[in-house]
Formats: structure tokens, sequence, C-alpha cells
């Protein structure tokens, strides 16, 4: 029997629905986990903010006839408790960059829980979504290194009619923030117009995109890399290469990508 797994922290949106269907589509039966990880949290973070709705998740999942929710606590994640357990840290060329070099704990934290979910779960094919495509790559070779029998299935971005990818973090923005939101899509749709017409050099491409991420936002990075190994290139770009983007409004932090 063919056995999907979306792992999440809760709050579902569209986004998180997407690799559900997607599992349903392709698999016998799909378990959808729901915890909020503190091993992927800095001391800074939004942990306890972190929105938790899991009667309105749990409504949202019931439509799906092959889909078990669960919903582990933190003993069964880590026995020993999150501060006293085993954790996975991953290599520093594939995670120095990007959200990698603005959370230096972040995808240690990631793998360590994806690891332990995947553990208990046994799944055919683990469903990660392309709007952290770092995190998809990570996991990925994570995946490889173990020799774990588990496709990882990339699933491509789901985005606001305006173009804002769906992320559980755009609540957090105001109004007003909403509106400037949408200037990262606007500076992917730059970069992608410029390429088409034949511009392949990175800084030139990111040049323009940076025309298009102006205040009220706070770049937090911008860059084009490589799609295996993350780094950002020092050549002409090449068809398959990711825009790297993120960027804060207010304490908001946003993050998003495009493949060319």
């Amino acid at each position: 029997m063919s056995l999907g797994f979306v792992p999440t922290m809760g709050n579902l949106h569209a986004g998180h629905l997407s690799l559900v269907e997607q599992s349903v589509r392709e698999n016998e039966k799909t378990v959808v986990s729901i915890y909020v990880n503190p091993r992927q949290f800095g001391p800074n973070e939004d942990f306890d903010q972190y929105p938790r709705t899991l009667d309105a998740d749990k409504a949202l999942l019931s439509q799906y006839d092959t889909v078990t929710v669960w919903t582990p606590g933190t003993t069964d994640i880590y026995p020993l408790g999150p501060s006293n357990a085993y954790g996975i840290t991953v290599p520093k060329a594939i995670a120095q960059h990007w959200c990698g070099k603005s959370r230096p704990h972040f995808f240690d934290g990631v793998c360590t829980v994806v690891f332990r979910l995947c553990q208990q779960v046994n799944p055919t094919r683990l469903y990660m979504g392309e709007k952290d495509y770092q995190q998809y790559a990570i996991i990925h070779a994570l995946m490889q290194d173990y020799q774990l029998p588990i496709t990882v299935v990339p699933c491509p971005i789901v985005r606001n009619a305006d173009g804002l990818a769906y992320s559980s973090r755009n609540q957090y923005l105001s109004p007003a923030e909403r509106v400037h939101a949408t200037q990262l899509y606007r500076a992917i749709q730059a970069a992608q117009t410029t390429v088409t017409e034949g511009e392949t050099n990175p800084a030139m491409v990111i040049k323009k995109c940076q025309t298009y991420l102006g205040n009220p936002l706070k770049i937090d990075y911008i860059g084009i890399a490589d799609p295996l190994s993350l780094q950002p290139i020092d050549r002409d770009i090449h068809s398959n290469d990711r825009l790297m983007l993120a960027a804060y409004l207010g304490k908001t932090r946003l993050i998003d990508n495009y493949q060319f």
C-alpha cells in the first residue's frame, strides 16, 4: 500500500491543501501531521504566537476520505524533551545561504523533526511545498543521505489572486502591509520578464528585482541559486536556477522563489 505523508504545523491554508490533494491522488492512504515543532524556532521567534487552529484544521481535512490526521504531542516526538533530543546537523554547504543564514538554527530543527516523524509514519512519499524551496532541497538530500526509501515530492507554489504565496504568517500582516506584500511577486515577474528578454547576468536580474522591493519592505536576502547545491551562482542564469528572496514587512518575514 502506498502511503503519502504531509507534515504540517497546522493553521492550514490552500497551499497545505494542495499538498494533501496531490498525496490523495497519488496514494491509497495519506497521513497529515499537525505539530508545532519547538526545535525550529529561535529564542526571539514566534513559537508561542504561532497560530494553532486544530479544530478548523481537522474540519478542513475531514473532506478527504483517505486522510488520517495525526496530532502527536511533544513527548511522542521528543521522549527526552526537545532540549535533550539528539538532533540532525545540516551540512554547512547547503544551509549557509538564504534562510539558513538568517535562521541558522532552522534547518537543523526541521530535519530533526521530519526525520522523527517519518520514522513513525514510514511513508512511501513525503510531500513538500516549493515555496520553502531550500527546505525541500535539504529534506530531499537528507532522505538520500540516510538512504531512506521515501520519495520526496515537490509541490508547486500556490498563490493568491494578486500573486502573494500562501503562508500561515500572512495573517500577521496589517491591511496596508498586505498590499505591500505583493511587491515580492512583482519582483519575481520582473525577473521572469528580464530573463525572457535575454538577460542572463545574475547581477543585472537581481538589480532589476530590487527596484520592486522598496519601502516599507526590508530585504532579508535576494539572489539566484543553483537548484541542487543552493550556492549563489557566479555564472549566467540557466534553466531551473532559482530566484531566492525574503523580506520583512514590519515583524513579518515573507519568503518566495521562482524557477527560471
